[in-house]
């Protein structure tokens, strides 16, 4: 939209302060460049997120398998048999559930560029199954 008039109306009303959807409709079209940074920086936004909600959901996983394996140290040697292989079992299910998640992550990471996947090694380790 090429009307000056019009762009010089919006920057009067945006320095008075007004705030209005319409306003900043039309301020895109006056402006695309403007309009392109915001779409571009809302995209970033969105992938962040989405990438911390996959980091979030692994490390719920681990933390229940950091749960699991307490309550089975507090057991204790002469501790029921039957006891011990549901948190086994409670534990290996979860430790599977990280796994799938952690290469859910990994994908999430391998979609944005990030290829190394060195550092969540240590940050997320998965510890070995129980054996039953």
């Amino acid at each position: 939209m090429q009307d000056p008039q019009l762009k010089e109306r919006l920057t009067a009303l945006v320095r008075e302060g007004i705030e209005s959807p319409y306003l900043d409709r039309l301020q895109a079209r006056v402006n695309p460049a403007q309009s392109i940074e915001d779409i571009q920086r809302e995209i970033y936004s969105e992938m962040a997120q989405a990438l911390g909600r996959s980091e979030e959901n692994l490390e719920r996983e681990l933390l229940e398998l950091d749960v699991i394996e307490h309550r089975l140290r507090a057991l204790g040697p002469d501790a029921d048999p039957d006891t011990r292989a549901s948190l086994e079992a409670r534990f290996d299910a979860h430790r599977e559930r990280a796994k799938t998640r952690r290469w859910e992550l990994e994908v999430h990471r391998e979609a944005l560029g990030f290829d190394d996947h060195a550092a969540l090694d240590k940050l997320h380790p998965i510890p070995p199954a129980k054996k039953r």
